[in-house]
């Protein structure tokens, strides 16, 4: 039970870490931030947001506010001094706030792409509706696991451009599926450590050679 609470603050604090000063300073005028500040309740602290990021984008032109939505968050990668789970929160709330906005992280390029994978031959629209929610969920996890990885921090460098080797050699699967997938690689790689080769320093040099002169 503790650690529910701990870890409902942990989820509290990173989502109202996300938020501007100026939405912020709009959520503490809402009747019902005393008892969402209060108690932590970070599932009511996201559906606050979503209410005012709605009211925002409406009165905004919409084609702009969905543009600036998306805009933030192709932008946003894990920091140097982020862990992997506060930027899995943090990519996760991210995730939501364009969602709510209206962004959409599927094309039909992709929807095609997972169609055939799925259904070889056929053709999306022509997929019976529980089939093509099924593409659809598998096209957008998709999606979000490589944006995920790839807007990680500089230290998993290595790990992408290996994924990205293994997928051009023809390696199947080698891009993760899904979020849950995408961390679970990025906590378990090891990076290959390649040591420079030692050099004899010059003055242990000159004074080897001066010895076998002497000899």
């Amino acid at each position: 039970q503790q650690r529910l609470v701990t870890n409902r603050g942990k989820v509290y604090m990173l989502t109202i870490g996300q938020c501007t000063q100026a939405l912020k300073d709009k959520l503490k005028e809402d009747a019902t931030w005393d008892t969402i500040s209060d108690s932590y309740d970070s599932i009511g602290l996201l559906a606050l947001i979503e209410k005012y990021v709605l009211k925002q984008t409406e009165s905004h032109y919409p084609y702009l506010a969905v543009q600036e939505e998306m805009r933030s968050m192709l932008n946003f990668a894990q920091g140097e001094d982020m862990t992997l789970g506060t930027y899995y929160e943090k990519f996760s709330t991210r995730v939501a706030i364009a969602e709510r906005a209206g962004c959409s992280f599927v094309t039909q390029t992709l929807l095609d792409s997972e169609t055939e994978t799925q259904f070889p031959s056929q053709d999306y629209h022509m997929l019976a509706v529980p089939e093509k929610l099924k593409v659809e969920k598998a096209a957008k996890d998709k999606y979000l696991a490589v944006l995920f990885l790839m807007r990680s921090g500089k230290r998993h460098l290595q790990l992408q451009n290996d994924i990205k080797n293994d997928h051009a050699k023809g390696v199947e699967n080698a891009f993760p599926s899904t979020i849950a997938s995408a961390m679970q690689i990025l906590n378990d790689y090891k990076p290959v450590v390649t040591e420079a080769p030692k050099q004899a320093a010059l003055g242990t040099a000159f004074a080897q050679g001066g010895s076998n002169k002497k000899k």
